[in-house]
C-alpha cells in the first residue's frame, strides 16, 4: 500500500472525526459521541498498525468498477431482504433521526450523516479495523480461499453478530426482521472485504443502501 492512499484514509477519517463532532452538537449527540470514537479509533489503527492486511483501495483498482460491486452487492441485499430491506433501513433512519438538536430535521445533514457519513465510520471499524486486528490475534489470513477454515468462519459470523448487536442495544432496534437485515448486510460486506482484499466496495455497498432510502 502507498503512502498516497494511507495519508487518504487517515485524511478521510479525521474529516469524519471532524464532522461528527459537528454532528454531536447540532445533529445527535449520542450518534456524534459514538462515531466520532469509531472514526479517531480506526485512524489510530491505521497510524500505529505496519502490518495491515485490509487497505482502503488496492492500487490498480477503478473507482467505477467498485462502485459497480458495491451497487451488485445491493442487489445482492435486496434478493435476501426483498420486503425487509426498505422498511427495514427506514427504521433504523427514523430512530437515529428521533433528536431535538437544531439541525435534528435538516434533510441536507441527515443525508450526509446517514448517507455517507456513517455507512464510512461504520465499514472502516467493524468490517475493516476490527476484521484486521482479531485475524492477526487469531492467526488466521484473511483470503476467499481460507473461508473453510472454521476461525475465519467464525470470525466473520461473530463480527457481524457484534454489528446487529450494536444496532440492538446503542440505537434501540428490537424488530427482529430488521435485526436479521442489519446481520446479512454485515456478512456481505465482510465477504466482499475477504474476497477483494480492500474495505473500498464494502464501504459503497453500504452507501449505496443507505442512500437508496434516502434518495429514492
Amino acid at each position: 500500500m502507498t503512502n498516497k492512499i494511507k495519508n487518504f484514509e487517515i485524511g478521510l477519517l479525521l474529516i469524519l472525526v471532524i464532522y461528527f463532532q459537528f454532528a454531536a452538537t447540532n445533529i445527535n449527540p449520542t450518534l456524534g459521541t459514538i462515531y466520532s470514537i469509531f472514526a479517531l479509533a480506526s485512524a489510530v489503527f491505521l497510524l500505529v498498525d505496519p502490518k495491515r492486511s485490509i487497505p482502503y483501495r488496492k492500487e490498480n483498482d477503478s473507482l467505477l468498477g467498485s462502485i459497480a460491486i458495491g451497487a451488485f452487492a445491493y442487489v445482492g441485499l435486496l434478493l435476501v431482504g426483498t420486503f425487509v430491506v426498505i422498511p427495514g433501513i427506514n427504521q433504523v433512519l427514523k430512530l437515529l433521526g428521533a433528536t431535538t438538536p437544531v439541525l435534528a430535521t435538516s434533510p441536507f445533514f441527515n443525508n450526509v450523516t446517514f448517507g455517507f457519513a456513517v455507512p464510512i465510520a461504520e465499514t472502516f471499524f467493524f468490517f475493516i479495523v476490527i476484521y484486521d486486528v482479531f485475524a492477526s490475534l487469531l492467526d488466521v489470513e484473511i483470503n476467499w480461499r481460507n473461508l473453510g477454515n472454521p476461525k475465519l468462519i467464525g470470525l466473520i459470523g461473530v463480527i457481524s453478530l457484534g454489528f446487529m448487536l450494536f444496532h440492538l442495544t446503542s440505537k434501540g432496534i428490537a424488530n427482529i426482521p430488521i435485526l436479521g437485515l442489519v446481520f446479512v448486510m454485515a456478512l456481505i460486506s465482510l465477504l466482499l472485504v475477504t474476497y477483494f482484499k480492500d474495505g473500498e466496495k464494502a464501504i459503497y455497498f453500504h452507501i449505496i443502501a443507505n442512500s437508496a432510502v434516502l434518495f429514492i
